[in-house]
C-alpha cells in the first residue's frame, strides 16, 4: 500500500464511531503517520473508558393495541436485556426483529424505521437508559386524494415504501 493512501486520521474517527457505537463513550481516539526510509507508520492512540450497560429499557407509550403488542415481544423474546452491553447493532436488531414479528401480526406496512430508540447516558454509574417509541404518522390533506370509480368514492393515501414522506400519486 502506498503510504500516500493511509488516512490515520480518518481511520482514527472510524475507530472512535465505532467504540461509541459499542459503548465506549467519551473515548478518545488520535491517529499519526511516521516515515522512516520507504517505510511509513501508522500509531493510533486510544483512551478508551469503561464501556456503559443498559440499566432499563422503557417504552414510551400510549396504551395502543400496537404498543402492547410491541412491548409485550420485546420482554419476552427481544433482543435488547438489562445488563447487557450498549451496542447500536443490538439496538438495529431489536428493530428489525419487531418489524418481522409486526407483519405476522398483520401491520403488513410497518418499518422498522418507525420505531425510534433513545440512549439517556447522564443517569450515571456508566449506565444507559433506553426509551423506545414508536414514530407517529402525520398525514395531512394534502396526502389524501379522492379516485371514483363510477359513483362510490374511496379516499386513497399514497406513502413512499419505508418513508413517512408522503408521495405524489401516479397520473
Amino acid at each position: 500500500m502506498l503510504s500516500s493512501r493511509v488516512n490515520a486520521v480518518v481511520t482514527a474517527e472510524n475507530m472512535q464511531a465505532f467504540m461509541e457505537n459499542t459503548g465506549y463513550f467519551h473515548t478518545t481516539v488520535q491517529g499519526d503517520t511516521v516515515n522512516k526510509s520507504y517505510f511509513t507508520q501508522a500509531i493510533y492512540t486510544a483512551q478508551v473508558q469503561p464501556q456503559y450497560h443498559i440499566k432499563s429499557i422503557t417504552w414510551v407509550s400510549d396504551s395502543s393495541a400496537l404498543l402492547k403488542l410491541l412491548e409485550q415481544r420485546q420482554t419476552n423474546r427481544g433482543i435488547l436485556k438489562v445488563g447487557q452491553p450498549y451496542r447500536l447493532s443490538d439496538i438495529s436488531a431489536e428493530r428489525d426483529q419487531l418489524d418481522l414479528f409486526l407483519k405476522t401480526k398483520g401491520y403488513y406496512f410497518f418499518s422498522p424505521d418507525y420505531l425510534m430508540a433513545y440512549a439517556d447516558s447522564t443517569i450515571g454509574d456508566r449506565q444507559v437508559a433506553l426509551y423506545l417509541n414508536v414514530k407517529k404518522p402525520r398525514p395531512t390533506r394534502q396526502n389524501t386524494h379522492t379516485a371514483s370509480i363510477r359513483s362510490p368514492c374511496f379516499p386513497l393515501t399514497h406513502w413512499r415504501a419505508n418513508s413517512w414522506i408522503p408521495a405524489s400519486p401516479a397520473r
